[in-house]
């Protein structure tokens, strides 16, 4: 990528490493996961695409392991559950 496509870029609202080759973007996706989830998502989704690549995987891999100690402290199920804040509400 060259300098000046780098300057038309919005790092913010549309950074390149949370698109898809096909144009989704991985925030559509994950905001509609648990917390934990998402993220773990985030790391795996831009994984090759940022400087350091076994950091996005173990980011990912805190993440799910997060939401196992979650669920395990919070009695969760393994029946479906998602741990969404509006699982009761559906």
């Amino acid at each position: 990528m060259s300098d000046g496509e780098k300057a038309h870029i919005d790092w913010v609202n549309h950074p390149p490493h949370y698109e898809s080759p096909s144009g989704v973007e991985c925030i559509d996706v994950i905001e509609h996961m648990p917390y934990n989830i998402g993220s773990a998502v985030k790391y795996i989704w831009r994984y090759g695409k940022k400087w350091n690549h076994k950091e996005d995987l173990r980011k990912a891999i805190w993440h799910l392991e997060r939401e196992i100690q979650r669920c395990e402290e919070n009695g969760t199920s393994d029946n479906g559950d998602r741990g969404r804040a509006d699982s009761t509400t559906k």
